[in-house]
């Protein structure tokens, strides 16, 4: 069975090289020291082949052709993503290149949402138990529940729904965050939000934060090579700089989300408490087994918590086992 949501509250940022690297090796390595440099948790790699993924009438076929990297090459990319020590995720477009892709070590698999009704690369990395990245953007809920059933089904690896599409880059206007509300109301699972806005901008940064407080916990963001934009799927994609701040930024605001008990308190909310809430005091001094009324008590800020205004009626009338001074903090044991 696919394992539910996860309850830990720590982020996951994933570096999505896409065809940032047009073809080259040589770019592939940049990135991926980029995705170092970055802070990212893990380099998401595309591998495929052209001839198993797209026809040769689609107008776009010899474009991405030129991109197509070789297994013998990928393996030189995947031990550098090993030498520097950052995890891989590979984005599938076909299931015959799962095999080879297996041989690489990745830590989870990400399903293009072109594949969510194809029983042939869905069963193919069900059966591997990795971890999965389902991307469900511009997906009818059909579609969708026929991907992750066939995974409950099969696969052991943990399922995340990762929401958004690319539209080179894509207009805030047309993102349709409400959405994610309706994905993490449908299903039981972690929402991810895979980021195509224009990485040239502040948008990232600011859309990403929005999403957090929504329950987003994955954030995958395109990086690039170069520092300016440069060749194919660099619209929405961040320069090391940019996304190193990126990286700081969703780290920082998820350690401000904290718990969700009203009654649990973090230090610092402790020292707030301590010189802004007001405490039960004795507004006279009293001697030994003197009777409380309600105008012997004032209700003060007295920078030490003490007995809550709410327990006010509980001390009316009591009597003190002992000398008290005026403004002294009340407490239960001077009753009986």
């Amino acid at each position: 069975m696919i394992q539910r949501k996860n309850t830990n509250k720590s982020i996951k940022i994933i570096a999505e090289m896409a065809c940032a690297h047009n073809g080259s090796v040589k770019e592939a390595l940049k990135i991926i020291d980029n995705a170092k440099f970055s802070k990212a948790d893990l380099i998401q790699f595309q591998i495929w082949n052209i001839d198993d993924m797209m026809s040769t009438n689609n107008p776009l076929f010899q474009k991405i052709k030129k991109l197509q990297i070789n297994f013998n090459k990928w393996k030189k990319i995947s031990l550098y993503a090993d030498k520097l020590k950052i995890k891989k995720a590979v984005c599938v477009y076909e299931h015959k290149s799962i095999s080879f892709i297996e041989t690489l070590n990745p830590s989870l698999y990400k399903i293009n949402s072109s594949d969510l009704s194809n029983p042939l690369v869905l069963n193919e990395v069900a059966i591997t138990n990795r971890d999965i990245n389902l991307s469900v953007g511009a997906s009818s809920l059909k579609e969708i529940e026929y991907a992750i059933n066939c995974f409950v089904k099969k696969s052991k690896g943990k399922l995340t729904l990762m929401y958004g599409f690319q539209s080179f880059p894509t207009n805030n206007f047309f993102l349709n965050l409400n959405k994610i509300k309706t994905l993490s109301n449908l299903f039981n699972l972690d929402i991810g939000f895979q980021d195509h806005s224009d990485g040239n901008s502040f948008y990232p940064f600011i859309i990403n934060s929005f999403v957090m407080g929504m329950g987003v916990r994955v954030f995958e963001q395109h990086l690039r090579s170069t520092l300016k934009m440069k060749g194919v799927d660099q619209e929405s994609s961040m320069n090391k700089k940019e996304f190193l701040k990126f990286s700081n930024l969703m780290r920082e605001l998820n350690s401000s989300l904290g718990n969700f008990d009203l009654n649990q308190f973090n230090i610092e909310e402790k020292k707030y408490r301590k010189f802004q809430k007001k405490s039960l005091v004795y507004f006279n001094n009293f001697k030994k087994n003197s009777f409380i009324n309600k105008k012997d008590i004032s209700i003060l800020r007295i920078n030490s918590e003490g007995i809550s205004p709410l327990f006010l009626d509980k001390i009316i009338g009591k009597k003190i086992i002992k000398n008290v001074k005026k403004y002294q903090k009340i407490k239960f044991s001077d009753f009986r």
